[in-house]
């Protein structure tokens, strides 16, 4: 089916929603129907992902977004960025013979940040209350999501690092083939959608105690006050002029400006070269080698340390410079990247509000 609607030009007399889940995307119509504006939609979109999609979104998980209010030029960063709890520091990493942050298990668990992003984008620009704007997400989590292909897939590659009673008993009875098709009830969520529908200060009292008493059994590094649910950020976007067009991005933290880095460095060097030539996709690559790079080297939280300018011009000229047209250069970001998976949606009001939104938890199931 997705091949098939590929090429296909989709189009909206009064409004769009497009979403990684039919639920998503049926929830954000019917409150863009209601009256509601992209900004509400998107709430109740991403809340009812982290149901539809467990294996890639979450409410502990992570989101970052760009909108765009009706009349206005100036592109919005709105980010919900999970922090390192206040014990995870390299001391204390060093007491228990860590070396390096591990990739799975309690001492890897950052802040949540997904519920903040909701927090702030409510606060700011929210027009419908909280229960109506959950209320998709707390039926469908109650009623069960449908076990398509996919997440059963995830769930059965997974299975073995789920290995917290909690995780494997909610997860592991839909690993197996004859699964698809059933339902996947996750009350867990319905419990914290409906707390949070009721008080964002009673969400944030019961989580911060919840997620400590969580790290203290398991030996994380939570302290009380960690979990802080107004965590969301509304700054600015960054962004770039390409081919004519204004391109806006999340600044630091997120990876975002290397969307930015990568357009302007391809359209400086590619001259008249057509992005599905040979040459063309040689010199993407070239430059994302590069770029990617530069992330690792570079490219930090600016509160804890300055992070360079990414579009300086001498930044790009360095960059550029690196690039070889002729022949692959060495992958400098080796054993960086390997695998893991997100899901994205875009939402556009009657009124000409707009926001692309994008929402993950690192690797499958957190």
């Amino acid at each position: 089916m997705r091949d098939v609607l590929r090429d296909r030009q989709q189009w909206g007399m009064e409004a769009m929603a497009s979403t990684g889940s039919s639920a998503a995307t049926l929830a954000a119509l019917d409150i863009l129907r209601e009256g509601g504006t992209a900004f509400d939609a998107a709430i109740a979109a991403s809340a009812v992902l982290t149901v539809a999609v467990p294996m890639a979104s979450g409410a502990a998980g992570d989101c970052a977004a760009v909108f765009h209010e009706a009349g206005s030029a100036q592109a919005w960063s709105l980010t919900g960025l999970g922090r390192a709890p206040s014990r995870a520091t390299a001391e204390g990493f060093r007491a228990r013979g860590r070396s390096t942050v591990p990739t799975f298990g309690i001492e890897s668990a950052t802040t949540p940040g997904l519920l903040g992003a909701w927090c702030a984008l409510h606060e700011r620009h929210g027009t419908m209350p909280w229960p109506r704007l959950l209320a998709p997400a707390i039926a469908l989590a109650e009623r069960g999501t449908v076990v398509t292909a996919q997440t059963a897939r995830w769930i059965r590659e997974n299975i073995s690092i789920l290995v917290q009673p909690e995780f494997s008993g909610l997860y592991a009875p839909y690993a197996a083939a004859g699964a698809v098709g059933s339902r996947l009830p996750q009350p867990g969520l319905a419990t914290l959608y409906r707390l949070l529908a009721s008080s964002v200060d009673a969400l944030e009292a019961r989580l911060d105690t919840s997620v400590r008493q969580l790290s203290d059994r398991l030996g994380g590094f939570f302290a009380e006050g960690d979990c802080t649910v107004r965590c969301g950020e509304i700054v600015p976007a960054v962004a770039a002029q390409v081919g004519g067009l204004d391109v806006a991005t999340n600044p630091a933290p997120t990876q975002g400006v290397l969307l930015l880095q990568n357009l302007v460095l391809y359209e400086r060097l590619a001259g008249r070269v057509g992005a599905d030539s040979a040459t063309g996709v040689h010199l993407m690559s070239e430059i994302v080698h590069q770029t990617y790079a530069w992330r690792i080297e570079n490219l930090g939280d600016p509160a804890c340390a300055p992070v360079p300018d990414p579009l300086a011009q001498s930044q790009l000229r360095d960059l550029s410079e690196r690039v070889d047209p002729g022949k692959r250069s060495a992958t400098r970001y080796a054993g960086h990247y390997s695998d893991g998976d997100t899901t994205h949606f875009a939402i556009v009001d009657r009124a000409g509000n707009s926001i692309s939104w994008t929402q993950s938890l690192g690797l499958g199931f957190g």
